[in-house]
Order: structure tokens, then sequence, then C-alpha cells
């Protein structure tokens, strides 16, 4: 004990004037290469540096400065990370972006480096987060020289096409696993045979259309000659690559389980109805974040493999629910997780049998309007996590914010929806009716019932 009293105190004493080794002060030593601890004025920048440059290097792929996948974006922009709530300056266990890397949620493409995760944590820990100057903080460190690029293609435009997808498309979308179960991009036999391409036909080809929909990248959408090249590329003919590039592994088969007893028809529609409320705001009926869209639809679910039936662990929709990564806003009840891993156990209903998704009857009240409007259309984006334009809607005193009681109509609830910027997805703008119903509470008081 009394070994440990006097290097402790040696340290603390001779912290600024001496370089330690990393492992004698308990810090992991791949996080060495990336601080200079010579003197603490160094640190700080250092430090905020090398964490921005790591965000910058895995994230900014999919969150932009502007916007972002899951609406989460300017993640090198320290300002705009406290402000939305992502980061605690001081406190990591709290701070949202740190939990996701910790917890190899993010990115997508696998996880960070231990040091990189811990050059972050000590960032946040040590209040570096809070020393942002106001706008956009870059990172200072040049970026690394890009590894050299694969063996030439077969063809010209074959390269250049694989090329745009490799440099835009696989921080997501890995060479043998990926966002939404999408792979293997820049291996042609693979994009064929998982029919991601249709070689002569762009048109049929999925990706292709995601691209030219601007659904893909998340981040934005490609330039107009990328995209023409891509178009070119596949409307030419896609030549196999004939084992020039890494090849994809094939997946171990699995026996098909045995389906499991039919449970009673109505937990689908709860199911899907937990979908709805939580999930629709962001994924549409056709097009959604991360080209993840139809939620709601059976049919569609199991034709994209995103739900297996009769195996909740291997249904994309359900792995990423319970694990806390969806819906981004924060982890769904552990009731409705369980009534959606049920409903998958058991036998799906497909096809026009489908019974339909429970509707309560309209009515203007708080719980309704909460229930029915707010959360599946708008709560996404303005959540006690991440107050997009100030405005938190998954509690009622975040909703009489927007409220004017004395002025129904001039309550930005109200103006912002009617006018039909909000919500800002296709498919998701208020009926007249909603809206009516929206105006009647508030113009009684915007009771809380």
């Amino acid at each position: 004990m009394n070994k440990q009293i006097i290097i402790i105190s040696y340290f603390a004493i001779s912290m600024t004037a001496c370089s330690f080794p990393m492992s004698l002060i308990g810090l992991n030593p791949e996080v060495s290469s990336n601080l200079n601890l010579s003197s603490s004025a160094s640190l700080d920048a250092d430090l905020q540096a090398s964490a921005l440059q790591i965000l910058s290097q895995n994230c900014t792929a999919c969150h932009g400065s502007s916007s972002g996948s899951a609406n989460i974006y300017g993640l090198t922009d320290v300002n705009h990370l406290i402000a939305d709530g992502l980061i605690v300056p001081g406190d990591p266990n709290q701070s949202y972006l740190l939990r996701v890397i910790q917890n190899n949620q993010m990115p997508p493409s696998g996880p960070l480096s231990q040091g990189d995760k811990e050059t972050l944590r000590l960032w946040i820990l040590g209040g570096g987060a809070g020393n942002g100057s106001g706008g956009t903080t870059q990172p200072t460190n040049p970026a690394p020289t890009p590894a050299p690029g694969p063996a030439p293609l077969p063809t010209d435009l074959q390269g250049q096409a694989l090329q745009v997808l490799s440099q835009n498309c696989t921080a997501c979308h890995g060479a043998t696993s990926g966002s939404a179960g999408v792979f293997g991009l820049t291996n042609a036999d693979h994009l064929i045979s998982s029919g991601l391409v249709v070689s002569g036909n762009p048109s049929a080809s999925r990706i292709f259309n995601v691209i030219q929909g601007g659904s893909m990248p998340p981040r934005g959408p490609l330039a107009a000659g990328d995209q023409e090249t891509i178009r070119k590329w596949i409307a030419a003919g896609v030549t196999s690559d004939g084992g020039s590039q890494t090849p994809v592994p094939a997946p171990n088969p699995t026996p098909t389980p045995a389906p499991a007893p039919s449970l009673p028809s109505d937990i689908q529609g709860q199911a899907l109805r937990i979908l709805s409320q939580n999930c629709t705001a962001c994924h549409g009926e056709t097009s959604g974040s991360a080209g993840v869209y139809g939620l709601t639809n059976v049919d569609h679910l199991l034709s994209s493999g995103l739900v297996v039936e009769g195996d909740p662990t291997k249904s994309r929709v359900f792995t990423v629910i319970q694990s806390g990564v969806m819906p981004p806003r924060g982890a769904l009840a552990a009731a409705d997780q369980e009534i959606i891993r049920k409903w998958i156990a058991s036998e799906m209903v497909t096809g026009p049998n489908q019974p339909p998704i429970p509707v309560p009857s309209p009515e203007a009240t708080f719980k309704y309007i909460s229930n029915e409007i707010l959360t599946p259309k708008c709560v996404a984006c303005h959540n006690v996590s991440n107050k997009k334009g100030g405005y938190a809607f998954d509690t009622y005193s975040g909703v009489v914010k927007a409220v004017n009681k004395s002025t129904p109509t001039d309550s930005d609830l109200y103006k912002e929806t009617k006018k039909g910027d909000m919500p800002p997805r296709p498919g998701t703008v208020l009926n007249s009716e909603q809206l009516n119903l929206l105006l009647t509470w508030i113009k009684a008081g915007a009771p809380n019932n």
C-alpha cells in the first residue's frame, strides 16, 4: 500500500514534466500513438483533434455535416454534439455517442479499436468536448494516406463503378456483412448472385435504384457523373471478377426451424402497431433511412430478410430493437420487445389474410395525439435526447412548449404541421382529421388528458 501511495504521489507531481508509458498510468497503450502528453496545455488540443479525426474517419459516411442516418449529424462539430445531447462533457456514461461506440453498435462496418474508444472516452471525460470555439470544429490531423486499391478490374468502366461504390458505400456495407444485410458491393459476382445488380438492366438493379432515388448514401446523393458511371456499367453488362477480388464466403446452411404453434392473430396486429408507432417516422412505406422501409408490410419484411419467420435472433428488425440501437431516441419498453419477439417466433400471417393493425377511435386528447400522431410522426427527431428545433415531443411538458393556448392557431405545433413542412418525410404529413384534432385539443387548453 505504501508503495502505491508513493507511486501515485510521484505521478501527480511529475505529470506535467515527464512522459510516462501508457501502461504505467492505466491508459490503453493503443492510445499513445494518438496523444501528446508532454504538457497539459497540448493535451486538450491533441486529444480533441484525435477524437474528431476518429469520428471523421469512421462516422461521416452516414452522418454528414447537416443531415444523416437516424437524423444524427454534425459529428465533427463540437458545439452541435453538445447541443444535441450526443456528448455530455465530463460524463462519458451519459454520452450517447460514446455508448453506441463502446457497445459496438456503431459503426456498422465493425467496432472501433480499443485505442480509439479510449481516446473518445478520455476526451469527453476531460471536458475537452466543452472546448468548442463556435461553429464546426474540424479535425486538425491530416487524413491518413489511403491503402493501395485492389488489382485492376477487367474493364475501365467496371473499375470506375466499383471505385465509386468503394468510396461511398463500404463504410456501412463491408465485404461480408453490412447495414440492412447488404454487403460485398465491390464484388461483381456477389452483386449479381444476390440480385443487387441485374446485368444489362439498371432499372431492375436495386443498387442503382436506391442511388438514383437519393436514399443512398444517407449523407446525400452521389454526383450525377458517378450515378451515370454506375448506370452505364450495369447497362453494358457486368463482367465477372473471376476471383480477382476477395470472395464472399457462403453462409453456413442452417436447418429450417420447426414451425412454432400459432399465437392469437391479434399479436401480429399488436406487433405491427408497435412498429408503426415507433419506426415509421424514419422508415416509410416505400423508402426510408438506411434503405429500410415497409416495416408494417409483413410480406416485405419476409422477402427483404428483415424478418426470418420463426427465428427472432436472425431477424434484423428484432435484433436492432433488442440491442437498443433502434429507435434512435431510446429503447422500446421490454413488453413491446417481447410482443415483437413472440410474433416473429410464431407463424406469421401473410397475404390478403393479414389482420388489420388495431387503431383506436380518434379523440382530441393528449393521449391519442401523443400515441397516434406525435410518436409515429414527430418524436424520432424531437425528443429529450435530440431536441431538433428546440422541441421534445415525447413528454407532455415538451409538447406544451410548442402550444400557444391564448392563440391556438399561432401554436408552432399547429402552424408547422398545417403548412405541411413538418413532418418532413413523404407520407407522414398530417391529414385534415389529425390537424382538426390537434387544434381542438389546443383550443381546449391543451390538457394532459
